[in-house]
């Protein structure tokens, strides 16, 4: 199946699928197409902090039901005024850096300026 997030709504859904009742599910991390490669990341990442954290989502027993236009009480993150998408944001900022520091994340070295910062930062992961 094909969802297409609106590119003027929400940058990402999370729902469960559970067909049967007793199900246990899997997870449906939804995202817009139209965004960078990066910011599809840090999305997925975000929507993932929800998975993790074991907020509430709205369960669909036939993927028909998706509606990317009506969030229906699944999680759609538009801001972080509340507690839910500020501890999903920290979760996706804890992820994303942990991936970064474990990939060797380097600053290139071709400019003064990248040289001087890394020379600052050294290969420093503890303050992520």
């Amino acid at each position: 199946s094909s969802f297409d997030l609106p590119a003027a709504g929400p940058f990402g859904l999370t729902v469960r699928y559970a067909p049967e009742p007793d199900d246990p599910g899997a997870f449906y991390i939804l995202y817009q197409a139209v965004a960078t490669p990066l910011h599809q990341e840090h999305v997925i990442a975000h929507e993932l902090g929800h998975v993790l954290a074991r907020h509430p989502l709205k369960t669909v027993r036939d993927l028909a039901e998706i509606d990317p236009q009506d969030s229906g009480g699944a999680l759609r993150r538009t801001s972080y005024t509340t507690g839910i998408e500020r501890e999903a944001e920290t979760i996706a900022t804890l992820l994303l850096g942990s991936a970064a520091a474990r990939s060797g994340v380097a600053l290139p070295s071709a400019s003064d300026r990248a040289r001087s910062v890394q020379r600052a930062l050294g290969d420093r992961v503890d303050w992520l």
